[in-house]
């Protein structure tokens, strides 16, 4: 049985999110500690089979996503975009802010 007011991580942008489209293409989610951070994120690399969603039956008001497959118009493999995502963050660790 689904829960009333359940929100999807995918269903709308929170502060700091990444969009594209207007539609999230990053979801994370951080925890912190006193002594530790836990940083969470999901990034869909391929368009999302609704049937794997079956049991959310309202998926298309709540779901607002888009994958790197659809923004880019072609896929990319896990290597590629790993390698990406290190450029990248390397990139802004060396920026001065």
């Amino acid at each position: 049985m689904r829960q009333r007011g359940v929100r999807l991580c995918f269903s709308y942008p929170a502060e700091y999110e990444i969009v594209c489209q207007g539609k999230k293409i990053v979801g994370s989610a951080q925890k912190r500690g006193k002594r530790a951070l836990l940083q969470q994120g999901s990034i869909f690399m391929s368009p999302i089979n609704e049937a794997d969603f079956a049991l959310l039956s309202d998926l298309k008001e709540r779901y607002n996503a888009v994958s790197v497959a659809e923004v880019l118009g072609y896929a990319i493999d896990f290597k590629t975009m790993s390698e990406a995502l290190v450029k990248g963050f390397q990139q802004l660790r060396n920026r001065d802010f």
